[in-house]
């Protein structure tokens, strides 16, 4: 697991105060959930905008996904949740087209497990 990527607190600590000099600092465990979103295209050809895909990730610290070709093949995989596919196989640009993605992704604050599959266009 990556270590300082999106971290999460573990709790968050008020301090109170009352009139008459009274006070107390209460704290709570944070709950969250993890969240993905996956673009559905991108455009790998070095004009700067869109040349990687890159899920998006909020409250999550772990993640594991890969792109596979409409035969099946896995062109892409990784559990670094700061590295994105920049349409490349074996060094080499893949064809236009539907790919496929299978992502798990969570923390360690919420037992959900974030299980995706989805498609993205690639277009040069």
């Amino acid at each position: 697991m990556p270590t300082g990527f999106n971290r999460i607190p573990e709790e968050l600590c008020f301090d109170l105060s009352f009139p008459g000099g009274c006070g107390d600092t209460v704290c709570v465990p944070v709950q969250v959930e993890p969240r993905v979103e996956l673009p559905n295209m991108f455009s790998p050809n070095q004009d700067g905008i869109n040349d990687l895909f890159m899920p998006r990730y909020t409250y999550v610290e772990w993640v594991e996904w890969a792109v596979y070709s409409r035969w099946g093949q896995k062109v892409f995989e990784t559990s670094d949740p700061t590295l994105g596919w920049d349409g490349k196989f074996q060094g080499r640009d893949v064809s236009d087209g539907v790919y496929f993605i299978e992502l798990r992704a969570g923390n360690h604050r919420d037992p959900t497990v974030i299980r995706l599959n989805g498609s993205i266009h690639l277009i040069r």
